[in-house]
């Protein structure tokens, strides 16, 4: 097919596919065809043709909201360096991410909960639990606590497919940039257990998640709670 396109478009295309060689790992999210039309030289329309070009040829995969992955293999991963909502993991990896809301409430904080915000006690906060699936199959336990006073407007998110993330953006004005992030082996509990499909005490990955904005706000953390075969950790570690 590549014969029959117009020059630009054949320049857009040998650019992209430059772009994704020079180490662009598989999973990972392209820069906005904003940015990227102007790193290749050429009008967002003809990007968007080489770029349905690479489409069709099951190199990259498109997200109508969340936009363009290169397509990766079929673990569901995460790496160090890299910032990505579930549902943003999911679709690179060609996934459907959808969720059952357990919990989406407006309630009190408890000490501890106020004391990892950096809020006053007893202020209000939004309680998001989720059983997270892949392609209809349970893997994750997604408990969140957001900010009360700035997260409001996703009360009226349906969260069986969207993402926080981009909830968060569009609804609130909160652009996420930082997540801090603890990970431990444990075994199960019962609640997690039957969630799951899994015997109690069965091997859990818990991750545990500190979510910031650019300037240092904080405006979640969250609990996410893996079956020991559905997740893996990649990070790049670099001698001082």
């Amino acid at each position: 097919m590549e014969d029959v396109l117009s020059p630009t478009v054949s320049h857009a295309l040998t650019e992209v596919r430059g772009h994704l060689k020079r180490g662009v790992r598989p999973g990972a999210k392209l820069p906005s065809e904003r940015i990227l039309a102007e790193q290749v030289g050429v009008s967002r329309a003809t990007l968007r043709l080489a770029l349905g070009q690479l489409e069709t040829e099951g190199v990259l995969i498109r997200h109508p909201q969340r936009g363009w992955f290169v397509r990766g293999n079929d673990t569901f991963s995460d790496r160090a360096s890299e910032l990505q909502s579930f549902s943003e993991l999911a679709v690179s990896r060609g996934f459907t991410a959808e969720a059952d809301v357990l919990t989406l409430a407006r309630r009190t904080a408890t000490i501890e909960e106020a004391e990892r915000l950096r809020i006053p006690p007893v202020s209000s906060v939004i309680e998001l639990n989720r059983l997270r699936k892949l392609d209809g199959i349970p893997v994750c336990v997604d408990e969140a606590v957001l900010v009360g006073n700035r997260c409001e407007p996703v009360l009226e998110r349906d969260f069986t497919t969207a993402s926080l993330y981009e909830a968060l953006e569009t609804d609130c004005d909160i652009a996420v940039y930082r997540s801090s992030c603890t990970i431990q082996a444990r075994g199960a509990t019962p609640e997690q257990a039957q969630l799951l499909n899994l015997d109690e005490g069965d091997p859990v990955l818990v991750c545990d998640e500190r979510t910031t904005t650019a300037d240092g706000t904080i405006v979640l953390t969250s609990r996410l709670t893996y079956r020991w075969d559905s997740y893996r950790f990649t990070a790049d570690l670099y001698r001082s």
